[in-house]
């Protein structure tokens, strides 16, 4: 199975709501930024294949059995973005492993397990993930929003 995940370009917004309310986030949602995942199944240790390195062996595993999922064969995951650059690398890459792995569970399971894996999480697992203003200390939406406005975003 293969799936792509989409990344983000920063957010529209980020800041705390009141001062001692949680982090909150409205992400702006970047299509051209995303991890793609291949999940082949095979005999043997499971083992990545990876370009650039997001995630290792070790912690994948421990993310898949924490959503119920066998660590077995083989998964490739290609970023379209450099990890720690603020684009979603992470989340995207633990979103596409869980679903290119099979995972068809809640999106609140599939936001916890990022939120245990990373210590924060984006919105990314949502189907409209900047429609949202997201906790991402805590992976709960505090409320749905209209989607953006159309915009050209220019960055580099």
């Amino acid at each position: 199975m293969s799936v792509r995940v989409a990344g983000h370009f920063g957010e529209w917004l980020q800041g705390r709501l009141g001062p001692a309310g949680p982090l909150a986030l409205v992400t702006l949602a970047c299509p051209a930024l995303a991890v793609r995942a291949t999940w082949s199944e095979r005999a043997g240790p499971f083992a990545i294949d990876q370009d650039p390195c997001v995630i290792d062996a070790g912690r994948a595993r421990a993310f898949l059995a924490a959503l119920g999922l066998p660590a077995a064969g083989r998964v490739t995951l290609r970023a379209a973005m450099p990890p720690g650059g603020g684009a979603g690398a992470s989340t995207a890459t633990l979103v596409a492993l869980a679903r290119a792995a099979g995972f068809d569970g809640p999106t609140a399971a599939l936001a916890a397990a990022c939120l245990a894996a990373e210590g924060a999480t984006d919105p990314l697992m949502q189907p409209q993930p900047d429609a949202h203003l997201w906790a991402p200390r805590a992976a709960r939406c505090l409320g749905a929003l209209p989607p953006p406005p159309a915009a050209d975003i220019v960055g580099g």
